[in-house]
């Protein structure tokens, strides 16, 4: 049973790191099996509690407020089960990488990924390239408060950014969401960030969550 369990630890690191480096080598589906097995196996494993991975940066910074991940699952049941007679709305996922946005005194002071939801890497930099259409520099607001959202490429940028990268010597991505995570862990070529988008899902200032 524990080489079973240690088998399946050491699998789900390893993909974990490849998907934030933007080299999967396994489907999200195949991934997730990975994790119900060691579930099934220790539902209390700490590999299971783990968000996001240290790869793509050295500059660690914590968070405010602990940034999770969503919950998943493959069931009807357990979604029915789960909405306890509420009505829900689907949506289309927006699939990239979680982003933290910091502004004060009318500034973008900082850009973050979610990490490891209590400490995160931060990318201000490249959160600076991406356009001001997506993610605004300067707002009229001096109080300071957080945007939380996604950041992702859109098949048009992806096209365009595939060729960049390709006429740079760049090693071709394989798909819109991992370039995000890729870009986001280089060292270099920050421009490129360029050709990235951001959907903002919440917005706290001095503690108050708005719903709209």
């Amino acid at each position: 049973m524990k080489s079973k369990i240690k088998l399946l630890e050491e699998q789900i690191i390893y993909h974990k790191q490849l998907y934030y480096a933007g080299k999967p080598e396994i489907s999200d589906f195949e991934y997730d099996k990975l994790e119900e097995q060691l579930k099934k196996l220790d539902p209390k494993n700490k590999i299971l509690s783990v968000i996001g991975t240290a790869v793509l940066g050295d500059s660690k910074i914590r968070h405010d407020k602990k940034m999770l991940s969503l919950d998943k699952t493959y069931s009807r049941d357990e979604l029915i089960k789960w909405k306890d007679g509420e009505q829900l709305l689907a949506t289309y996922k927006v699939d990239g990488s979680s982003c933290s946005l910091i502004y004060e005194n009318q500034k973008l002071i900082l850009g973050k990924t979610r990490g490891d939801g209590q400490f995160r890497e931060n990318i201000t930099t490249k959160v600076l390239s991406i356009p001001g259409t997506e993610i605004p520099k300067q707002v009229t607001s001096t109080k300071k408060f957080e945007v939380r959202g996604e950041i992702y490429c859109t098949q048009k940028d992806f096209l365009k950014l595939s060729k960049i990268m390709v006429e740079r010597g760049l090693e071709k991505p394989t798909s819109q969401r991992n370039i995000v995570a890729g870009l986001l862990g280089r060292k270099e070529n920050h421009d490129l960030c360029e050709f990235l988008s951001f959907q903002a899902f919440s917005v706290e200032v001095e503690n108050k969550q708005f719903k709209t």
